[in-house]
C-alpha cells in the first residue's frame, strides 16, 4: 500500500499505521513525504516493513516553489533518523525544476547527500523532472497566475503521443539525469531509478525500465 504523508507532524498518521501493521504481520506500507519529522517509530515490531521515500530538492526549490519551512539539512537529518530506526528508506530527487545554474545546484545536492547520508543503507534513489498533465497545468496557472513554472525559460515541450504530459525535451532530461547519475559512484548506480519517465529516456541512459521504483 502506498500513501503520501504531508501532515505527519500534526496527524501522527504513520504512527497509527504502524500500530495497525503490528497487528497484521503480512502488511507492508510505503509512504512518500516532502517533510521531515518522523521520530520514535522504532518501538513498533513492524518497523522493518515500513518504506518511506523522502523527497529531497535543492534549497532554492524548497523555498521558492514549496514554501517549505525547512531546508535540505533538515530532510537529511530526518532521513538518517529513519534509517537508524530500521525503516526502509528511498530518496527521491524530484521534481527537478530548471532555473539558471540548476544543474550545478543539483550536483551540489548529490554531493551533500553522499557526504551526509550513508547511501549504502538507502534502498533506492529516484530522480525525475517535472511533468504536468494539461489539467494540472491549467489549475496551477489559475491559482498561481504569477508562477514561473511555465515561462519561456522552462522550455517545456507539449505532450507527445500517449504521454499527455508537458515536460522538458528528451535531450534536456537525458542531460540532467546523466549528470546526476554520473555523480554517484558506480557501485550505487544500480539503485538509481527514473520517476515516471518514457521508455526512450531509459533506453538512452542505458537503464532497464523494468527495474522502475514505483
Amino acid at each position: 500500500m502506498l500513501f503520501r504523508s504531508v501532515l505527519e507532524p500534526i496527524t501522527g498518521y504513520v504512527e497509527k499505521c504502524l500500530t495497525y501493521m503490528d497487528q497484521h504481520p503480512f502488511l507492508n506500507i510505503r509512504f512518500r513525504t516532502r517533510a521531515p519529522h518522523f521520530e520514535n517509530l522504532s518501538s513498533h515490531p513492524s518497523i522493518n516493513r515500513l518504506n518511506i521515500a523522502v523527497c529531497i530538492n535543492t534549497d532554492r526549490i524548497l523555498k521558492h516553489y514549496f514554501n517549505a519551512g525547512f531546508a535540505v539539512k533538515d530532510l537529511i537529518i530526518s532521513t538518517n533518523s529513519l534509517i537508524s530506526q530500521g525503516v526502509k528508506v528511498d530518496i527521491a530527487i524530484e521534481p527537478i525544476i530548471r532555473y539558471r545554474g540548476y544543474d550545478n545546484e543539483y550536483l551540489s545536492l548529490v554531493t551533500q547527500l553522499q557526504n551526509e547520508i550513508d547511501i549504502s543503507k538507502v534502498n533506492s534513489i529516484k530522480i525525475g523532472t517535472v511533468r504536468y498533465k494539461s489539467q494540472l497545468k491549467t489549475i496551477i496557472q489559475k491559482y498561481f497566475p504569477n508562477t514561473t513554472l511555465f515561462n519561456n525559460s522552462q522550455n517545456l515541450v507539449s505532450p507527445v503521443g500517449d504521454d499527455r504530459r508537458w515536460r522538458y525535451s528528451v535531450d534536456e532530461r537525458v542531460r540532467i539525469y546523466s549528470l546526476i547519475i554520473n555523480a554517484f559512484p558506480k557501485i550505487f548506480r544500480n539503485r538509481i531509478k527514473l520517476g515516471s519517465e518514457n521508455p526512450i529516456v531509459w533506453e538512452r541512459l542505458g537503464m532497464d525500465p523494468q527495474s522502475v521504483h514505483r
